[in-house]
């Protein structure tokens, strides 16, 4: 299927019509029958129907609001500020943060290129101003592509933002990954100094738990643009005196194992060399000097392919320059990182060994203010040290696998000596110093999310009725019908062949030519910008109101909500049964995110099932030339003529076709049916027989039995 990858972005339709002949293909060889009639049939009965595969189903994503209210440019700049002006402890500060940092980096653009969505500031408002609310924790219930990553960051950031205002100067740490020349050959051996000598405490602010690696990886490309991007470490600098808000992915694959402080004490012990310490202090200064030289790649690639998000794909390790990353263990259990990102087997490892134990030790001394002595400046201090649980994807951990993680939550809470809920007033409320930032596409009803919440992370209120987690949801765009008439069979007049195919050095001009043609003959309109501009907000409606509504098992609605239509479904509605025009218009669909970014055309998601052929059935026919016919991929006991159906077999060295089923033996006669196991009886004691078919006269079955 990778091979159809260019294809989805610019005619799904032909992709997956590429992708079901490559099934076929596939089949048609590697599971090829001698008998050449058998042979056809076969392959003409796996086309059929959804022998193979069922059309695409089409979902249409939704499509958020931006926040009312705050405009463009500097004036929705200044509106931010005002709000947040309390909650970050002056105005100048908030608008700093958005205008300086967040622009920057998380929301590159912000306020000049658009404006975030409703639930982004929601998110701000509960979880960071406490607006509205008693308590902080929230959880955003929003869609693919709604800024959920940006949802729960916004406050986090913020919070640890507010508290930078007031950390010392750094010390200078460029270079920190170059190892120490050592030896007579001077080979380079890294000792971990990254953060050697700063003032502020090391401790994590926030984890942000993923079930899997490959989320955790995906999350470290969106925080080193956020916190390690050029214009950002510049910002770092000039404001929070060369201070990074320090981050780390620690899993199976972060370097530099066990603990350089236990291996040191172990070599001053005799229980391992000097020199084992020092073939892995060479190997890690061996490993970092890699990702360096992998960055440098990078960026000469990006100078040519102009295509910048490959800035983030590995560590940024730039020649004189302070990264924000945390890359090695070493170095993260010496001084722990603002913020990890870990996956929860490695959490749960973590709890369990030394190694790990300053990490945890650390973020205890910090949450508890050690490092100040007066007591009324601690208690003061500690009302600002949060300590953030950012969990995404929270629908994943229900039934057993949740129990497991809220068990780990709770280890993880007795290891930084903060617990979840405290007394106060004669009630158990919620630890203030505890803040639980999580995101999910679906949570089901406010009540029952609550519940959940409450016992998956063990914060929660004696006090009667008093809710503890606020949720927020997306904030959908308005859908009105602006009854422009759009005829959307048109479309079929855009096709692969005329389209997508062209070739050439000028294809871009030559696809340009093809769809100005078409809209100027079809839609009145001179560019693709234009028509969007006229129709987008139609486009939306006509689609939205194709999709069947979702019902609950009394037949009604629930919430207005909307599930994938399927494709022959979507053609009939809309396309006036035309099936190419679905094509045409998905063609025309991404062609416009190639020239024309400010659209808010709906987005589309298919879901495309292929299935997995268990096996070929046929009926046993009289007929000396074909001894099967009316093939079939589900097992059925009787064929269309009366006759018995078996399930057919073949020789992977000949192609010769063969028959099995269950062996019965009535009145010293042997029979064969169907080959259905005995569920109740485990393991299915029943013999197989395989016979090679003989075309003779009484149908007789010899060959192998085994």
């Amino acid at each position: 299927m990778k091979k159809f990858e260019h294809l989805f972005s610019c005619d799904p339709m032909g992709a997956f019509e590429k992708i079901e002949d490559d099934y076929a293909r596939y089949f048609e060889h590697a599971f090829k029958v001698k008998n050449e009639a058998v042979d056809e049939e076969r392959m003409n009965t796996l086309k059929e129907g959804v022998n193979m595969s069922k059309k695409p189903y089409i979902e249409l994503l939704p499509e958020y609001a931006s926040v009312k209210g705050i405009g463009k440019g500097e004036e929705g700049i200044n509106k931010l500020a005002k709000k947040f002006a309390d909650a970050f402890g002056g105005e100048e500060i908030a608008k700093s943060f958005f205008s300086e940092f967040i622009s920057k980096g998380l929301m590159r653009g912000l306020m000049k290129d658009f404006t975030p969505y409703g639930h982004q500031i929601g998110m701000m408002e509960k979880a960071f101003a406490g607006e509205g609310v008693k308590y902080k924790n929230t959880v955003i219930t929003a869609g693919t592509g709604s800024g959920k990553t940006e949802s729960f960051l916004l406050p986090l950031l913020a919070n640890i933002f507010k508290e930078a205002q007031n950390w010392g100067q750094a010390a200078d740490h460029k270079n920190w990954y170059e190892g120490v020349l050592e030896g007579g050959n001077h080979t380079p051996r890294y000792t971990p100094k990254q953060r050697e000598g700063d003032p502020r405490p090391a401790a994590l602010r926030a984890i942000v738990l993923y079930p899997m690696n490959a989320l955790v990886e995906d999350q470290m490309a969106r925080l080193r643009e956020a916190l390690d991007s050029h214009d950002v470490r510049t910002f770092m600098d000039t404001h929070f005196k060369g201070n990074r808000f320090y981050f780390g992915g620690y899993n199976g694959d972060t370097i530099a194992k066990k603990n350089y402080d236990l291996i040191s004490e172990a070599v001053k012990n005799g229980q391992i060399t000097k020199g084992k310490l020092n073939q892995m202090r060479q190997n890690v200064a061996k490993q970092l000097k890699s990702y360096q030289d992998d960055f440098t790649k990078i960026k000469k690639w990006v100078e040519v392919n102009k295509k910048e998000d490959a800035l983030y794909i590995s560590p940024r390790l730039e020649v004189d320059d302070t990264t924000a990353e945390m890359i090695t263990r070493w170095d993260m259990q010496k001084w722990a990182p603002d913020i990890m990102i870990t996956n929860t087997s490695m959490l749960s490892i973590m709890l369990m060994r030394k190694a790990e134990a300053p990490i945890f030790e650390q973020t205890k001394k910090w949450l508890n203010a050690d490092d100040i002595y007066d007591e009324n400046e601690k208690e003061e201090a500690k009302k600002n040290r949060i300590f953030h649980i950012v969990v995404d994807e929270l629908h994943l951990y229900r039934g057993t696998a949740g129990s497991e993680v809220a068990c780990l939550l709770r280890m993880l809470y007795d290891a930084i000596g903060l617990p979840p809920v405290i007394v106060e007033n004669g009630y158990l409320v919620p630890n203030p110093q505890l803040r639980i930032l999580a995101s999910s596409a679906s949570l089901g009803d406010e009540d029952a999310t609550e519940k959940f919440m409450e016992e998956f992370f063990g914060v929660y209120s004696t006090i009667e009725g008093e809710k503890v987690f606020n949720i927020q949801e997306g904030t959908n765009r308005e859908i009105s019908d602006e009854k422009k008439h759009i005829n959307y069979e048109l479309f079929k007049n855009l096709t692969h062949e005329n389209f997508v195919e062209l070739e050439g050095d000028d294809v871009a001009d030559k696809q340009q030519n093809v769809v100005n043609d078409f809209l100027q003959n079809n839609f009145n309109c001179n560019s693709v910008k234009d028509f969007w501009n006229t129709y987008q907000n139609q486009i939306f409606y006509d689609f939205y109101s194709a999709l069947p509504t979702n019902v609950d098992k009394d037949d009604k609605p629930i919430n207005g909500s909307k599930r994938p239509i399927s494709q022959e479904q979507l053609v009939k509605t809309l396309f006036n049964g035309n099936q190419e025009a679905l094509k045409g218009f998905f063609i025309f669909r991404g062609y416009a995110d190639k020239v024309y970014k400010g659209h808010k055309l709906p987005r589309f998601r298919f879901h495309k099932f292929f299935k997995y052929i268990e096996g070929l059935w046929g009926e046993l026919n009289p007929d000396l030339n074909r001894p099967v016919k009316h093939l079939s991929y589900t097992a059925e006991e009787v064929g269309k003529n009366g006759n018995k159906v078996l399930e057919l077999l073949r020789c992977e060295n000949c192609g010769e076709l063969y028959i099995g089923g269950n062996r019965k033996v009535e009145d010293e006669r042997t029979f064969l049916t169907l080959n259905y196991p005995n569920l109740k009886q485990i393991p299915n004691f029943n013999p197989h027989l395989w016979c090679r078919i003989k075309a003779t006269k009484n149908m007789l079955f010899s060959g192998h039995t085994t």
